[in-house]
């Protein structure tokens, strides 16, 4: 009787510890699907001002991007 009551109690933190690892990969998940997003912007910004704007503009651009990852990220 006691191994069927220590089986239980170990199914049951098993399954508790599998549901927190899966909360925490979820959250892991959303926070770099963010930061990919962000950085997939970036690229963007980037790639537009190389291809369209004139080189004084484009440096600008570049400037303020850099100045925004370095004071809010």
């Amino acid at each position: 009787m006691q191994e069927f009551r220590t089986g239980a109690t170990r199914g049951a933190m098993d399954a508790i510890h599998s549901k927190e690892e899966t909360t925490r990969l979820r959250t892991q998940l959303g926070d770099l699907r963010g930061k990919l997003n962000d950085l997939e912007n970036k690229v963007s910004v980037q790639v537009v001002c190389l291809s369209a704007l004139s080189p004084t503009v484009c440096l600008c651009a570049y400037k303020l991007l850099r100045l925004q990852t370095k004071y809010f990220s």
